[in-house]
């Protein structure tokens, strides 16, 4: 990974929201406004409240007496708080990622259904010297390459909530969390080699997977947490 990122000049004519500044760059929609926080919190809320579901159905189903003695060992030192604290970093996280994506549309679109392929594979849009656009390779092998290292960017984006939530799921329910974590491991895999041999799209399994266990995950962790704090759940 020594030499930069192969980079491919292309004009685009950019129609829906966008409009043209003083330097000849082309402005993404709208500037970020309190309402587009407050859905971006919303829509990062509702994999939380699955991923709670889902764990609600793990505490149930598998229960064992050590589940509600360790959450009272966590609560006789207050550490519900830590539980929560890693809960709320991860909805941040979703928040901050999801706030770029609802930019993205205005920013990449090519036509009036919003941007599409391989185009969204960039992080960054560049212009040369002479206001056009430059953006990823996205053909033959440097294609591939330079979506492998976008699926891992895409990890290292969306994977503190795991590093977070794996040691305090872990402690209340050690075998789920394991689980989980081989299924978010396998689902990274798969994003990152559907994403570099097929283009955008071929990533959504794998997609899917590790983002339904990362928030079962973080769940666990707010049952944990509310069961700490004397919460019947």
């Amino acid at each position: 990974k020594s030499s930069a990122l192969a980079l491919q000049t292309e004009r685009v004519s950019f129609q829906m929201s966008t409009t043209t500044n003083k330097d000849g760059l082309l402005d993404a929609g709208e500037p970020i406004r309190a309402k587009m926080i407050l859905r971006t919190f919303a829509f990062a809320l509702v994999p939380l409240l699955v991923g709670t579901g889902f764990a609600e159905a793990t505490y149930h189903f598998t229960w064992l007496a050590s589940y509600d003695s360790k959450c009272a060992t966590l609560g006789s030192y207050d550490l519900h708080w830590l539980y929560f604290s890693a809960v709320m970093l991860g909805i941040v996280t979703r928040v901050l990622n999801l706030m770029g994506a609802f930019l993205k549309n205005a920013a990449m679109a090519t036509d009036e259904t919003g941007a599409k392929g391989n185009i969204r594979a960039n992080m960054y849009l560049f212009k040369d010297t002479a206001g056009g656009l430059v953006v990823l390779e996205d053909e033959g092998k440097v294609g591939r390459y330079n979506r492998a290292n976008r699926s891992l960017h895409h990890f290292t984006e969306n994977a503190l909530p795991v590093f977070l939530c794996v040691p305090l799921a872990g402690f209340v329910f050690p075998l789920a969390t394991f689980v989980l974590t081989l299924l978010f491991s396998v689902g990274r895999i798969a994003h990152q080699v559907g994403y570099s041999n097929k283009g955008y799209g071929g990533h959504g399994l794998g997609f899917l997977i590790s983002t339904v266990s990362t928030v079962w995950i973080e769940g666990l962790v707010l049952i944990g947490g509310l069961k700490a704090a004397g919460a019947n759940v």
